[in-house]
Order: C-alpha cells, then structure tokens, then sequence
C-alpha cells in the first residue's frame, strides 16, 4: 500500500511540473542569425565548443574548423563554454558577425574559494584545502551528505557504517587521520554557523550546497582555534542572483537493497543433526524429532524451515526525494527559497524515515555600502527505527506466517525455547522519533570606506528530538503442542519510555576585514571577535505496568520505573586575527593567532593560544620560467600551525557528587552523597602541531591538474583518563595530560580533462597515505590496544600457528584450555619468561594464557583512495566514482557467525559447516565447532582479525540532457533524466559476507538503483 503511494506521489509531482511548465509564457522577439569562429589564446580554432543564449536552451556546437551559426534575438546574451577554457558571456548588440578567443581557465586558478571567515583565490592558497563543487555533490543523489563525501577528497576518510534502516548511512568522517584518543569529529560550519558534531550535515539537501572546502591543515584552520585541530568542513549553500527568477526540480525514486549477506543453515533437519553434532554430549533433538520435520517439508507454521536473516534482511525498500528552488534578485536584492522532502523505508519492516526541510536565504542592499541579511532553515524529521536485537539467536524452526486465529509462532519444538519471533518483535515495539532543526543567522555588512569592511552576525542552531517507545505484551506459541513458550514482557507489564532532548548553540562574532594594494604589494587584514554559549537539557522516564497494548499514554503506567534528568552548558571567547600579504601574485605570505577561552578548564588554564604560518612560492608566475610551454601553473607552498582540542566533556577538573551513596553506621545502611569521580584540576588543552609541504601545477592549459602534499600532524598532552588502583573505590577515573600520538603521510590529487570532438572526458583520483603512532602513553604499559610504537587503539590478541591436525602438534604445543583437541586453534606461546635475569624476556612459559596476547592489527587503514571518471556526448552523460582503503584490520569474528551460540539455539553458518576442520575435512580451514575450548577458538586472535581491503563502485550514473536537442519548450532551460546506483560493486578478499567497509560486522550498507530529473525553469 505504501508503495502505491509513493508511485501516486511521484506521479503527481511530475505532472505538477508539467503544467507548471505549459503554464509559463514568455514573449517572443525578433530573431536573426549570428555567424562567428572561436580559436584559442594561440590561433588555433576549436571544435566542440558550446554555444548557448543565456536563459534558453536554444543552443549549439562549433564544427572542426570552430565555426559556428545560431539564430537569436539581437538584445541576447551568447554563452561561450569549452573544457578547459575560462567561459565568456558576450552581448550580441545587434552583430550578425561575432568571433571569439577563449582563453584557459588554468584550472579555475580565479576560482574564489572559502575559508574560515572569508574567501580567497585557489591560486593564493598557501594552506592545504580540498574543494568539492555543487554539481559533484547533486550528480550522486545521497539521504545523508556526510556519506557523500566518500572518495571526493584526499586525506579525508569516510566509513558508512550502515544503510539497512532509513537514515542510517550517515558516515564518521576523519580527516589526515585519527589525531585524539577522544572526540576526532572536524568541526563543521554552516554559512559561517557553527555546528556541535557532524550530524547536521545529514540534515542538509544536497541541492542546497553550493560548495564544500575541507581545511586540513593547521594553517587554514587555526583561524578557528581549538574547535580546527581535527579539520573543518565548510558548507555554503546557494544564494540568489540578480536576473529573472529560476525554478528547479530535482527528484528521484528508487528501490534498496543489501547486495551481500550470511548463508544460514535453513533446513531445520540438518540444523537439528548439526546441533547434535555439535554438542554431543547432551544430544539435544531426538531421531523422532528429526524425522518428523524431514516428514513435514511443506508445512511453515507447525514445521517451518526458515533463514531469518533473509528473511528481515533480504527484501528490497523503497526512497524517493523531491527538491524544489526558488531563485532570483535584482542588483540590491537577491533572494533564493527552497523545500525538500525524503521518504526512505528502511530494509528492515516497519522501519522508516520522512524528513522535511525549508531554507531561506535572502539579502539586501539597505543603503549604499550597508548590506543585511538573513539565512533560515528548519528541518523535521519523522523517524520510526525499528530494528531486532535477538539476531545471533534465531534458530529456523520459529515460523514466519501467523496463526489462522492471529497468533504468533515461536519455536515449534519442545528442545528449542527462548527464541524470539522477529517478525513479532517488529510489530509489538512501537519506535518513534520526532527531531526538529532550526538554523538561522542575521548579519549586517557595513563597507565602512574603501578596502574595509564591518561584519556583525548571531546565529542560532537549535535542535529538539522527542523519543516515544512502547513495548507491547504478546505471546509466543509452539502450534504442534498448542501451548504458549515464551511471555514477551510479563515481567514489566509492558514499557513506554520517552525521552525529550532539546539544545542550542548561539554563536555572536564580529569581524573587520581590510583590503589594500599598491603597486604589486596586497595586503589583507582580518580580525574578530566570537562568543558561544551552549546549553542541553534531556528528560527521560519509563513507566510500566500498562493495562493493554493500545492505551500507550505514559500516565497510563502504574509502575514508575525510571525518571531522570540532566543539563549541561559550557561556553567559549575568542579573539583571532589573520594577516594575508602577496607580492604581484607570485610571493604569498599568511599569519593566523587565535586565542580561545573554555569553561571546560579552571581558571588559569581557560585560554589556549594557536598561531599559524604559511608561504607559498608561483613558481610559474617567474621569467624563468616562462620558456616551458606545457607549464601553465606551478605553486610550492608550506605551513606550520598549532591548534588545541577540548573535547573532553564538561567541566573535568571539577569534582562529583553522587546521591544514594551508601553508608555504613553502626552496622545499618544509610543513603547519602559521595564523591563519586577523581579529579585533576590542572588539565590543559590538548596542543595538535601540523607541518605541511605541498605542490600544486597545471600542464597543457590546464588539461592536466596535479596537488600532492606530504604532512606531519603530532598531538601532545591528550586528555585521557588515568587507571586508579581498586583500593581507591569505584570512582571514575581522573582526566589527565599524559598521552601523544602522530599521523604523518601523504596525499597525491591528480585530474586530467579534454575533449575528442564533441566526447568530453575528465578523470581524477586521489590518494592518501596515513602513518598512525602513540608516541606517548601511560610509562609504556604492554597491555591493550593503545601501546606507544603502535597505531592508536590497535587490535590486542593471540598469536594463531595453525589448527591442530595431529597429536603430535598437540603433545608439542603449550597448554591450552582443558579438552583442547584436534581442530582447535593452535595459539602461539610468547617469550615472556626472563630466565637469566637480565630483565629482559628469553623464553616462553609453556602456558597459554592472557601475558600471550600482542598487538595484531590496525583499525586504522593505511591507504584511502578515490577516483572519478566523467564522459559527456551530445547531451548523454556517464559517470563512475570509485573509493576504497587498504591495510586496514577489522575483528571477522562475531556472535553472528558463531554456531549454536546458546545452548539450544542460535545461527549456523553454512561456510563453518562447509569449512570446519575434521578428519573427513582435512582441508578444512575453521576449527571445531564444539563449544568446549569456544574461549580460545573464538577469542581475539590473527585467525578473525583480517585485512578488510576493498575497492567499491560508490556510484555509476548514466543520464541525458533534453536541454540541446529534442526539448523546444524555451519555458524549460533545464531537463536531463539519469538512471543511478550507488554501492553497484565490491571488490574484497573478505570471506564471510560482511561490508567490509562498515565497522561493525552486524551492519550493512546498501545498493541503491534510483530514476530521477532534473528540471529547470
């Protein structure tokens, strides 16, 4: 029924704009016919460029001597684009003749790009940014913009953790690397509006976005101090332009569905020898038993037979988006409104999302030299994710289909129990999540005299989120014994929680910004002023005890069960400047200092101090260079900067108290308060250093593009807690400057773009290359994941020499567990025993046990890569993204891939059966599935820990624009239709049928097949 509806609304909204689009008319003028040839800066003509009259679709190519005709009114404006060469807009004044030379574009070395406070030339960059432009960001249609970024940029890491519920393929994103043991999420601004998290870029409409900058160095985020030491993502979102008003539709539907899952032993016969098999001493199901289910093949409510995870994983869901704009201005005015709309199930039943967003944007020229404005967005988001938690104990003989009568099945066998009904589960748990956004700024921009500029702006983020859940009593039935197996929440009489939680972030700052140039010298000087106050509060209560499963209503719970409630603020100041000095474009100079004050830290410690410096060096801009024609640009630059980090939570160094503490008087307890956390007063700001060297060049006017950079980023003092001996209490452990940690590595961006006739092409790839070291961390301890030398929170495990295969291994090897046998993991005994004194270990001691355990992988990958290809051939469109890591490790095992992972219940997957170790299977390559020695077959270990590389198809798109050649409605300036997928293919040596990219071995992400338009008006 859902998807019913959303094919009506689908339908609707395209025949809405097509009587929008027969609705417009506009007035037709004289025509004439304008003739011309177009040649480049050296005399040589071109084929294949585009001629459009601006604000029509009336357009057309040049042929291979670069002449070209066209029939336009004699007031029109003619568009001259071609790859590689800076467009010209040229006024036709009444010329029947207009020949034209294009000049290149030397790789968008004009293209003004943003950063912190202000904009400047990519060419007078001299800090290392990485840019991603709208029409990257619409040609790949994403619910959530933080995944969008996978494979765009280099040094920046983007792990989608999940796609299966609605919503949910938001991604962590890492730039240059992990450079804190605590919060390693960048900083993120919106329209110069600050943001807490990443998550309000998954709240933003692709189609808003103008353009994207990362600032990954310290040079070009030190201007925001302490909130830059793990980079800065800069959002800009579209603006209005002077000239008529412009409609555009962008909007798609497609189906979801999760490209790769586990095989599961289904049949419950088979599954029921296994199980006996597998615990062979209590020999679970009887022979009877066993045969009556293979007598029964074609009976699913009392003798199902029945793979859950395809079942709540296997089916498809759909999505679909509208994104309308609204655009215009004159030359004091420019306005631009637009509305937005998602609606995305999620694989799993019952789950899915609705998100609404509304964004203003709108400024004007009040009197000469005085510029206000205003930008707004609201966003509302209706989410209901369900989800199941009883996976890994799903066992096949739990019926999918309902009782005639309407019951539900649990396991239909008297030797299975505990075993939840996932298809019940989802329909008795009622989740639903109501989040409001609200983001909006005021500013006022006063050109005070020539060169100098005033900026006043506040701005609100506001968040709001109301969560309702209801746990519903039902019963679960065993239909061949007609009794009831299992009461799902007897106990508490069913449950309602909700949960409110409210914040906001108010954020003034003050800015001037002075320009001068004489002669060859330009100066810019920047300075401000900027405040932030945060604050939240969240209300969370559970009752119990309701009277039935439709009266939901909190009040209606006779049992209170919990009630709690928590606020937090903290606030911020900060100073900062930043000095901007070239000479004739070709020496290039920039200073930052920001000093920023915490309330996270005591008095005394409040302020951090973060300067940075940066020279860049036109190579291409010298004489003498001048005589290397395939040169077009050529910049050396290098930076220094320190920034701080003060993501620690809230007031650390402040002691806490705890009620219901219990004390002991006179041998009676008694409730009072306790200190309940160490404290360390004298915790500082963490300090991150970052040295850069970087090269950017262009070659064949500027067909060839080329940006390395090689970094060295080192973190000291890093707030961590400190272990506290037991005899000190069970308090939380004290906050304290004792850890260091350093990335260094390199990043390689190479692009190339041309033209064979009317085929245009680009390519580009990018490469990053990271190194992660603790280089300081509590005296050196041996233990953990987290040892200097070692990247930060590396897997900690066993050493595996094999599977046992013969007794003679067996009778040579260090003791394991008890009943340890043949097809057990063979685990590598240590040297750890000093046997002479030195103090250094020289043996092992012929007893496995938890001193064995060494560093035996890096989460964090070594290499993440990306590339782009794009073809455009008379109004047909391709392109591929390509993204992936490698030399990165991740834990394969999991309770999911375990069998018979409780005692009569629980998954077995079809690989261990196929590949368990035995006499019959000599080359099998998994140990015994006997849960006997489980502790060290399963254990952390090299066997599970593996090399997770891959290389994925992100997205591939075919589409046709309409626009040159069959659409005559001069009404439409825009009309291209594509076809998309994203997650099409996945190359990877994993095994098991995880995503290799998420995680979490339980999550996945999904592939996405999507039709959409693009319209404009």
């Amino acid at each position: 029924m859902k998807r019913k509806t959303i094919l009506n609304q689908l339908k609707n909204s395209l025949l809405f704009l097509l009587c929008l689009a027969m609705s417009v008319n506009l007035q037709a003028q004289d025509v004439g016919t304008i003739k011309g040839k177009i040649k480049d800066s050296d005399g040589q003509f071109l084929p294949g460029v585009t001629v459009l009259e601006k604000g029509t679709t009336n357009g057309t190519i040049t042929d291979l001597d670069g002449t070209y005709t066209i029939s336009a009114s004699p007031n029109a404006i003619l568009v001259f684009t071609f790859v590689g060469m800076t467009t010209q807009e040229v006024p036709v004044d009444n010329r029947s003749v207009l020949d034209i030379t294009l000049e290149s574009d030397m790789i968008a070395l004009d293209e003004i790009v943003v950063v912190g406070y202000g904009e400047q030339k990519k060419e007078n960059l001299t800090g290392s940014v990485s840019t991603i432009s709208a029409d990257e960001m619409t040609t790949r249609p994403v619910t959530n913009l933080s995944a969008g970024l996978s494979g765009m940029a280099a040094g920046v890491s983007v792990v989608q953790n999940s796609g299966a519920t609605a919503g949910g393929d938001g991604a962590t994103i890492r730039i240059r690397g992990v450079g804190t043991m605590n919060n390693s999420n960048p900083l993120v601004v919106v329209d110069g509006v600050p943001s807490e998290g990443t998550s309000i870029m998954n709240d933003i409409d692709p189609n808003d976005i103008a353009n994207i900058s990362i600032l990954k160095d310290a040079a070009s985020a030190s201007i925001y101090g302490s909130r830059g030491a793990n980079g800065v993502i800069l959002i800009t979102t579209k603006r209005g332009e002077s000239g008529k008003p412009r409609l555009t539709y962008n909007g798609y539907y497609g189906v979801q569905k999760i490209p790769r899952m586990i095989d599961y032993v289904s049949d419950f016969a088979d599954y029921m020898e296994l199980a006996n098999y597998i615990r062979p001493n209590e020999q679970i199901f009887s022979a009877a038993e066993i045969q009556e289910w293979r007598d029964n093949p074609n009976d699913p409510l009392n003798h199902p037979n029945v793979n859950w995870y395809e079942e709540v994983y296997g089916g498809t869901a759909p999505i679909m988006n509208h994104s309308l704009g609204y655009s215009g201005g004159n030359e004091r005015t420019q306005y631009r409104f637009s509305l937005s709309y998602l609606d995305q199930d999620g694989i799993i039943s019952g789950n899915s999302l609705q998100r609404y967003g509304v964004r203003t944007n709108l400024s004007t020229e009040v009197a000469k030299g005085l510029k206000i404005g205003g930008n707004v967005f609201f966003r509302w988001t209706n989410e209901k994710p369900n989800n199941v938690n009883t996976s890994i104990q799903w066992v096949p003989n739990v019926p999918t289909v309902r009782h005639p009568d309407g019951r539900w099945g649990g396991p239909q066998s008297a030797s299975t129990s505990g075993t939840d009904n996932p298809y019940a589960e989802l329909a008795n748990r009622v989740h639903e999540e109501n989040n409001r956004k609200v983001m909006g700024d005021v500013f006022a921009e006063w050109e005070v005299i020539s060169g100098l500029k005033a900026t006043a702006k506040v701005s609100l983020n506001f968040g709001n989120n109301v969560s309702n859940q209801f746990f519903k009593r039902y019963d679960l039935w065993d239909f061949n014994r007609d009794i009831v197996v299992d009461q799902v929440e007897l106990g508490t009489g069913r449950r309602g929680i909700v949960e409110h939680k409210q914040d906001y972030l108010v954020n003034t700052n003050f800015l001037l910004d002075y320009s001068k140039s004489f002669d060859n010298h330009n100066f810019n000087l920047l300075g401000g002023y900027e405040g932030l106050q945060f604050r939240s509060d969240q209300l969370k209560v559970e009752r119990r005890q309701f009277p039935n499963n439709e009266v939901t209503g909190l009040n209606a719970g006779l049992e209170l069960n919990a009630g709690n409630g928590t606020i937090a603020e903290w606030s911020m100041e900060s100073y900062f400047g930043r000095i901007n000095y070239d000479y004739n474009g070709k020496y290039l100079l920039e200073a930052n200092l920001r000093a920023d004050g915490s309330s996270r830290f005591k008095e005394g410690n409040r302020w951090g101090y973060f300067p940075s410096f940066s020279a860049g060096w036109n190579l291409s801009e010298e004489a003498f260079m001048s005589g290397i024609r395939f040169l077009d640009h050529l910049k050396v630059r290098a930076s220094w900067g320190q920034l701080g980090n003060n993501r620690v939570g809230n007031y650390p160094y402040q002691p806490t108290y705890g009620l219901n503490q219990n004390y002991s008087f006179n041998g009676v307890v008694s409730s009072g308060i306790a200190q309940t956390a160490l404290t360390n007063e004298e915790i500082v700001w963490e300090e991150t250093t970052t040295t850069d060297f970087g090269i950017d060049a262009a070659f064949f006017e500027g067909k060839l593009s080329l940006t390395a950079d090689y970094f060295i980023r080192d973190t000291e003092g890093i707030l961590t807690e400190l272990p506290i001996p037991y005899f000190l209490g069970n308090k939380d452990e004290p906050v304290v400057n004792l850890a260091s940690m350093r990335n260094k590595g390199y990043e390689f961006v190479v692009g190339y773009r041309d033209a064979i006739g009317e085929l245009k092409y680009n390519v580009s790839a990018n490469l990053t290359i990271i190194d992660n070291e603790v280089t300081d961390y509590f005296a050196d301890i041996k233990t953990g994941g987290t040892q200097i030398g070692y990247a930060y929170d590396s897997y900690f495990g066993y050493e595996v020499e094999g599977i046992f295969k013969t007794q003679e291994q067996l009778a040579n090897a260090a003791t394991h567990r008890a009943n340890t046998t043949l097809g057990d993991l063979h685990i590598k005994d240590q040297i750890t025993e000093d046997t002479d004194g030195d103090g250094v270990p020289d043996a092992a001691n012929g007893v496995i046990g938890s001193e064995d355990q060494v560093v035996i992988g890096n989460k964090i990958p070594k290499y993440t890569y990306g590339g782009n290809i794009g073809l455009n051939y008379k109004g047909f469109d391709f392109s591929m993204l390509i993204q992936g890591i490698s030399k990165r490790d991740r834990n394969t095992w999991d309770w999911s891939i375990t069998p018979m992972n409780w005692v009569n219940k629980g998954v077995i997957p079809q690989r261990w059966v196929d590949e368990e170790w035995s006499a019959q299977n000599p080359d099998g390559t998994l140990p015994r599935m006997s849960p006997d020695t489980r502790d060290l077959n399963i254990a952390t270990s090299d066997f599970w820990v593996k090399d997770v590389s891959y290389l994925r198809v992100k997205n591939m798109q075919l589409g046709y624009d309409f626009t040159h050649s069959l659409l005559t409605d001069k009404n439409i300036s825009k009309l291209r239709v594509y076809v998309s997928a994203d997650n099409l293919f996945t190359f990877t040596n994993e095994e098991w049928g995880f995503d290799p990219e998420t995680t979490n071995v339980r999550n996945f992400n999904v592939r996405t097949i999507i039709f959409g338009v693009n319209v404009g008006f």
